[in-house]
Formats: structure tokens, sequence, C-alpha cells
């Protein structure tokens, strides 16, 4: 409510009182109804809830057809991580892909490479190596049940470890778990620094999504030196690069077969590695500054020249 409130009234006031000379909005949650008198930018990540909205629940879903593309066209300028985001919001809302600019992620400097502690693994989780690591929130955009069915594929001893949170429509995924035939090692919502120490002892990271925006577990794995594994959809390929092996998250057989690449070939492992850490160094929050004042110079020089 707070939220409904100060953007369509109270920061327009606050922009002219404080004679600032453009705004920018981290999330698109305002509509038409907002009207400044300054320039505005307005930072949109994706647009999956137009493409796709039988994967999200209903309020977000709804949520997202009310605020997503007035506030996408009434903004002078647009950001968004990746090329993909860029076209797909321009298709999805009607704004012209050149008001859209790019300005690629960063990854936090927490995430670096960490000495191996198998002895807080088995502590903490109960954990021994090897184990394949996948980080998403249980919902179906992730593709968790896809990352199962693969893993029962695989013969072994390798574990398969799942952290993230709670999300929505995760009925069919909570009945997979339930059957599931492998080894697995639910961890639930982590923070960041015991992120860290899985993704660097991991022998295999892999990141099954449908589709991502950006992508931002594939960046922080690649920057902790785990091997990828990762869905060639939606912004992955342009993000993966050719650090990691690149699968369709509909094709567990694939899946599978490049997890098994990955755990029986420790060339293979120490190459996605060393590629993984240079990929992951091109990601910075210094470059995406410098990219996000770019779009605000052009932002400001755009709304002069009306």
């Amino acid at each position: 409510m707070a939220e409904a409130l100060w953007y369509p009234l109270g920061l327009p006031r606050a922009a002219r009182r404080q004679q600032l000379s453009l705004v920018h909005y981290p999330r698109h949650v305002f509509t038409r109804a907002v009207r400044l008198s300054v320039p505005a930018v307005v930072t949109i990540h994706d647009v999956f809830p137009l493409r796709y909205p039988e994967l999200y629940s209903g309020v977000i879903a709804h949520h997202q057809r009310l605020v997503t593309g007035p506030a996408a066209r009434a903004a002078t300028r647009v950001v968004t991580g990746s090329e993909f985001s860029r076209v797909e919001i321009a298709e999805l809302t009607g704004v012209p892909v050149e008001r859209i600019a790019v300005t690629p992620y960063g990854v936090g400097r927490l995430f670096r490479p960490l000495e191996v502690d198998e002895g807080w693994l088995r502590q903490r989780f109960g954990l021994a190596r090897p184990y394949v690591l996948c980080i998403g929130t249980l919902e179906p955009r992730k593709n968790l049940i896809g990352a199962l069915d693969a893993f029962e594929r695989l013969r072994g001893d390798a574990v398969l470890v799942l952290t993230g949170g709670r999300g929505w429509k995760d009925k069919e995924l909570r009945s997979r778990l339930a059957s599931f035939g492998g080894s697995l090692v639910m961890t639930g919502y982590l923070e960041d620094d015991e992120l860290v120490k899985l993704l660097s002892a991991a022998d295999c990271f892999i990141h099954p999504a449908l589709f991502e925006g950006f992508g931002f577990p594939v960046v922080e794995a690649m920057a902790c030196g785990a091997p990828v594994v990762s869905s060639d959809g939606g912004s992955l390929p342009e993000v993966v690069g050719d650090a990691g092996l690149l699968v369709p998250p509909t094709a567990p057989d694939a899946i599978a077969e490049a997890i098994a690449r990955v755990l029986g070939d420790t060339a293979l492992r120490n190459d996605l590695a060393t590629r993984g850490l240079a990929r992951a160094r091109s990601f910075t929050w210094e470059r995406c500054a410098e990219a996000t004042a770019a779009v605000y110079r052009d932002a400001i020089g755009a709304d002069a020249s009306r």
C-alpha cells in the first residue's frame, strides 16, 4: 500500500521539491498514473509473467500485467540485464528496442573460490563429495523436476543438493521429491556465505531453468570455480558463453549426459572451472554502474531534446 501511494503521488512531488535531474526506478512498480517532471529510468529484469503466466501465481501474473507494460512505456529509458530480455521487453510491451539498454549485472565479491571444507559439509548437511549442486526457488520456471529426472539417469555415488526456498505452484515438485530415487540433500534457503562454501566444493553445478532474464546463480557458480552445466534457455547462452556445457532444459537425457561427462573427466572439470572464473570476471557491478550512468546521460539528453 505504501508503494502504491508513494510512486504515483509522493515521488513526483519529492522530485520537483529536490530539483532532481532524473529518477531511476529499480523495480517496475508504477503505471501511467505517475507523472514526473523529470526523466525516468526503470529496471525490468524480465517479462516472463507476461510470456508464461501459467508458471506463476495468479497474484504475480496479474500484478505484472498491470504494471510492466505501462511502466516500460512511461519511462524515458528501460534498463535490463541481457540482450535476450531487451528483445522480450520490446516485443511484449511495445516499447521501441532503441529505448531499452542492456546493463549486464555483476557478481558480488563474496563469490570466489574457497578451500574445500569437508568437515563443514559433513557437520552442516551430512554431505560428502562428490555432489552436484542446483540452486533455485522451488517454482516451475527453475525446472527442478528436470534436475531430478536427469539425476535419476546417472550411475555412481554422487549426491544431488537442492538449495532454495519455497516458491509457488510446487505441488508437482513436492510429489516428485517424495518419490525421488536418488541421493538427495535439500538445504532450504541459504545465505550467501554458505552458498559460497557449497559452490566452491561442488563437483558440478547444474542450472536447468526453462529460461532466465540474466542468471545470477550461474555467474555466482562460475565465480566460485564450480564447473557449470546450464540450460540453454533465455539469456543463459549469452551469460555462460563457452564457460559451461549448455543443454536443452526439457531433455533430461542430455542433462544427465553432461553431468556424467563433468563428474567423470577431471580435465574437463578443471577446464570448465578455469573458463568459468575468467567468464565471471567480466560481470562486475562497476561495469554495470558505468553502463547505467551512460543510460542516465542518454535519458536526460533525450528529455531535453523534446
